[in-house]
């Protein structure tokens, strides 16, 4: 474990937090789900995967709205692997955000802080204002713990060939066939998703695919949700731990709401909007709704 020196605070802007909720469907409304306890709101965007009923077991990407209530970014049939890391105590999840002051017991992140112990693994030196990927321990009575601080990036560095991984960070610059994003360079392609508009700064999440060599094809990018957790996470929170696996993480396959899937997310069934695009200027009608810059 690498020891981290005391700093002074200093502020830090906000980033992106996104939770991943595992658990069994309570109620369905037209606008709102109850999923464990926790309402989330059912907005026009809101990407409902596969045929689901009260009584499953499901899996909602979520997101805090400006008002603190819990909106859900996708819903989907959690599979047996999600429901064997269901626990009350203990459950874990991953965050990401900006560092806005470390101390040698405690850290704080997008206003949220953390308790870092001698189990905790750090990956890495940070410092204020960098983006950092912590995986958390929730305590009984709610407490979080650090146990894993690691750069967004991390799991790059170690991703296969034909891999696909997720990184949250800014856009540096952008091109007709590539951005640069977190310093990495990404290929845009005719069939790369670009959804909603986008500039040079702004946080954004992307759907990796690795190739030959290590090089990175963007196959979606979307916004990184801007909230924070405020009193997500309590005794009844079941979280999925695993939120940026290389290999269990993929979201291929993507289907809408009456069910239809196919290989990759550009099929012709707008899920988040009616028409998007990537803010360049650039881009060509792919013929599905969604304009991208390859």
């Amino acid at each position: 474990m690498k020891t981290v020196e005391p700093v002074e605070t200093v502020a830090a802007p906000s980033q992106v937090a996104e939770l991943e909720l595992t658990g069994t469907v309570e109620s369905m409304a037209p606008t709102a789900w109850m999923m464990n306890g926790k309402v989330l709101a059912i907005l026009p965007a809101t990407e409902i995967k596969g045929t689901i009923q009260v009584g499953d077991l499901a899996k909602a990407h979520a997101f805090v709205q400006a008002d603190g209530t819990l909106a859900a970014r996708q819903i989907e049939p959690a599979q047996p692997a999600d429901a064997a890391q269901l626990s009350l105590a203990g459950a874990e999840y991953d965050f990401t955000g900006a560092v806005e002051a470390i101390a040698i017991d405690q850290c704080t992140v997008a206003g949220k802080t953390f308790a870092v112990t001698a189990q905790t693994e750090i990956k890495g030196t940070f410092s204020i204002g960098e983006l950092v990927k912590i995986h958390l321990l929730v305590g009984v009575d709610g407490s979080l713990v650090a146990r894993e601080i690691e750069s967004p990036e991390a799991e790059l560095e170690d991703a296969m060939e034909g891999a696909e991984v997720e990184l949250v960070a800014m856009i540096d610059s952008m091109a007709p066939e590539a951005w640069i994003i977190g310093g990495r360079t990404v290929a845009i392609t005719a069939a790369t998703e670009v959804k909603g508009v986008f500039t040079a700064g702004q946080a954004v999440k992307v759907h990796l695919m690795v190739g030959a060599g290590g090089a990175l094809t963007a196959r979606e990018i979307e916004a990184a949700e801007v909230g924070e957790l405020g009193d997500m996470v309590d005794d009844n929170a079941n979280v999925n731990s695993n939120l940026n696996s290389n290999a269990n993480s993929n979201e291929n396959g993507n289907g809408n709401e009456n069910g239809n899937s196919n290989g990759n997310d550009n099929s012709g069934n707008d899920n988040d909007d009616d028409s998007n695009s990537n803010g360049s200027g650039k881009g060509d009608d792919n013929g599905n709704g969604n304009s991208n810059s390859g």
